[in-house]
């Protein structure tokens, strides 16, 4: 039985990724659709996919502050740690109220 239930935990992950890989191709110009493929990239490791679109939703949505903040993510993720602040602070500076970003900062 739990060799099922992960098999299809897994096949709804997998479905899940290649959905969210085939919005963002299906509409461009929408900058929550590559997010949600930057998402997917991140957690296939593909960060340099990841943060190309995180760039794309941020030339789409500039004011957005979450794009910059999984921006920040990935930098620090690759060790590229004062980009990560300065995207951080980018986040920060859109979005005052993001407890998270102020965190992952670090001081």
């Amino acid at each position: 039985m739990a060799d099922r239930l992960d098999t299809e935990v897994l096949s709804g992950l997998v479905c899940e990724q290649v959905l969210a890989v085939d919005l963002a191709s299906l509409e461009p110009g929408t900058a929550e659709h590559y997010q949600h493929r930057a998402r997917v990239y991140r957690r296939m490791n593909k960060n340099d996919l990841a943060f190309a679109d995180y760039s794309k939703a941020i030339e789409l949505e500039p004011k957005a502050a979450i794009y910059r903040y999984g921006r920040a993510a990935i930098l620090r993720a690759d060790g590229a740690f004062d980009a990560a602040i300065d995207e951080y602070e980018q986040a920060i500076a859109l979005d005052p109220a993001n407890a998270a970003a102020y965190t992952s900062r670090g001081t």
